[in-house]
């Protein structure tokens, strides 16, 4: 209904501007809100208060004029002018009552915008390296993704997941070296543990199946290995693990990568695994690797060098990206001759435009902001459009369990897993309580609330909705009664009550919040709208009966269930939570 009306103003507008004393108008947004008091009407706008100003005369008097070229529409009753200039628009009931209908014969498809032409987008979220399992700082924006992924899907976009795998670097090295130095101590070859290697159990569980997956390794002389790193001068920094990564590599030769690819597979396998027990799933795994390979790399650096974009200093080859906005340089291979991480992202973006996307989005943790302004300069450098990629920052969130704040290094080893989490409170509350904030604000959630069964816990307040509904069907067959739909399109008129009419009207919002949410990448909106429907529908629920004697009220008391129960379970269908019948 608020895009019907938006449209009517907008038309009315569009005559005024044909008229020379209007034809300074120049409207950028209409707004259309719910009257919080039916008096005033369903709908109002403050269009003629927006305006009122640039034409230089009283809103009301704008107003008038506005009014006055309004097209017919069908579904409005009246229209009104307020004192102060808000247009006040009156909705036939009748109106309300036709949602009912659309949403039952729609179904599944009720909320979905009708697109003239659907895009093609990739969404690249989580794509944290593979040195650990994902901990419950990985959580928020794993679930932000995957559900923004939903919303654009169910808004008719053709949307293909990613994780950017970095499968090789120092990181990976690092991982490997520490799974090594575990396996030397199965042996009875220890070394002092170097404080920048990774330190979990799933190091020592990886170390403990290398002689099962390659016996060659343990053909190796391994008192050599140990002997050679034993003498390198622990200085307890970054030279110090450069130089036992070397040896490592050195003495392992050919079976070095073996061990690399083990270590990437074993944590990868975990980490599918772990998403998918949160209905996370990715079209495309895409690895670091694979650009290398194929010369990537090298070619988005020489393309760079040819536009003159590159100098060296230091034995490094820098990006002058400060010349398109970024606060430094960025280096794109270093003095020991090693590509940076940088130069895949440029590579990676490349890669991304050539595949014939619509749009591409990027979704970042809070850390990486300052990622943004040096991809930014990448698209300026490369003639990528601006508006086709989107960056999105997500902030932390903190989770509290008796009052103490849960752990999240992956490198000290000392971190709740996502695995773990799910287990404790279950995927349904994960999904919901990471999407309680927009994703720019920091959040926080106490897992004994995510546990309670209460109107505290929002995932328990929106399940039982559901539950709720379906109880009523239950009770309905128990007592042996029928449901007439015909009788109950009949008797729509009987549905007038105030707390009726605002949840037609909250239903007959669904889709514009879906449209709204998909466009503005906001999940969060369907989160808050759905928590307000059945906010609304718990209120009606304890203050109706449904298994009347009346037959024509219990049918069509029935109908509008049947109509509230299909919005929820295409929200939850978004939002990839689980509409529990029983609770």
């Amino acid at each position: 209904m608020k895009t019907q009306l938006v449209e009517m103003l907008r038309h009315a507008v569009g005559v005024l501007q044909k008229d020379p004393m209007f034809s300074s108008l120049d409207v950028k947004q209409i707004s259309i809100f719910k009257n919080k008091h039916p008096t005033f009407g369903d709908y109002a706008s403050n269009l003629a208060l927006a305006l009122a100003k640039q034409q230089g005369c009283a809103p009301k008097d704008l107003a008038e004029h506005i009014v006055k070229n309004l097209p017919d529409n069908p579904e409005v009753s009246k229209v009104e002018i307020a004192a102060n200039g808000f247009i006040n628009f009156h909705v036939k009931h009748t109106t309300r009552h036709a949602v009912i209908n659309t949403i039952l014969q729609q179904a599944g498809d009720y909320g979905k915008p009708k697109l003239e032409k659907s895009q093609r987008i990739n969404l690249e979220f989580i794509s944290a390296n593979p040195t650990g399992p994902l901990h419950i700082g990985h959580g928020r924006t794993a679930i932000f993704g995957s559900t923004l992924a939903n919303l654009l899907a169910f808004a008719g976009s053709t949307v293909e997941k990613e994780y950017y795998v970095n499968d090789f670097g120092r990181q990976i090295d690092i991982l490997s070296v520490s799974v090594f130095l575990r396996y030397l101590a199965l042996h009875q070859h220890v070394i002092e543990f170097p404080a920048s290697c990774y330190k979990g159990d799933y190091v020592k569980d990886m170390a403990c199946l290398i002689d099962e997956k390659n016996p060659n390794i343990k053909e190796k002389a391994l008192l050599e290995i140990h002997q050679s790193i034993s003498k390198i001068n622990n200085t307890a920094d970054d030279a110090y693990i450069d130089k036992v990564i070397f040896t490592v590599k050195q003495k392992l030769d050919k079976s070095y990568e073996w061990l690399r690819d083990f270590c990437v597979n074993f944590v990868l396998d975990g980490i599918k695994a772990d998403l998918g027990s949160l209905n996370i799933n990715f079209e495309n795994w895409f690895l670091e690797s694979q650009l290398a390979k194929q010369g990537a790399i090298s070619a988005a650096i020489k393309l760079l060098q040819d536009k003159n974009l590159t100098y060296v200093e230091d034995g490094a080859t820098w990006f002058a990206s400060s010349k398109f906005g970024d606060d430094k340089d960025r280096v794109l291979i270093r003095a020991n001759g090693n590509t940076t991480y940088f130069a895949s992202d440029a590579a990676y973006l490349i890669n991304k435009f050539k595949r014939g996307f619509d749009k591409i989005i990027y979704i970042f943790g809070s850390d990486h902001h300052g990622y943004v302004p040096r991809l930014r300069a990448l698209m300026q450098a490369f003639s990528i459009p601006q508006e086709f990629c989107h960056i999105l920052l997500i902030q932390f969130a903190t989770l509290y369990e008796n009052g103490n704040k849960m752990q999240m290094s992956t490198r000290s080893g000392e971190f709740v897993t996502l695995s773990e989490l799910e287990k404790e409170i279950g995927k349904d509350a994960m999904r919901i309580f990471y999407m309680l904030r927009k994703p720019e604000q920091h959040l926080e959630f106490d897992l004994a609330i995510a546990k309670e069964q209460s109107i505290k816990n929002p995932v328990y307040y929106l399940q039982y909705a559901y539950a709720r509904i379906c109880s009523v069907f239950k009770k309905l067959k128990n007592d042996a009664l029928e449901f007439d739909k015909k009788i109950a399109y009949e008797n729509l008129e009987l549905l007038d009550g105030d707390l009726e009419n605002n949840l037609m009207d909250k239903m007959t919002d669904f889709p514009e919040v879906v449209l709204t949410s998909a466009q503005r990448f906001a999940p969060h909106f369907l989160v808050n709208y759905l928590r307000e429907l059945v906010q609304m529908f718990h209120s009606y629920y304890n203050q109706q009966r449904f298994i009347v004697e009346n037959t024509k009220l219990r049918n069509v008391r029935l109908l509008f269930l049947q109509a509230i129960r299909q919005v929820l379970i295409n929200g939850f269908m978004i939002l990839s939570i689980t509409a529990l019948e029983v609770m």
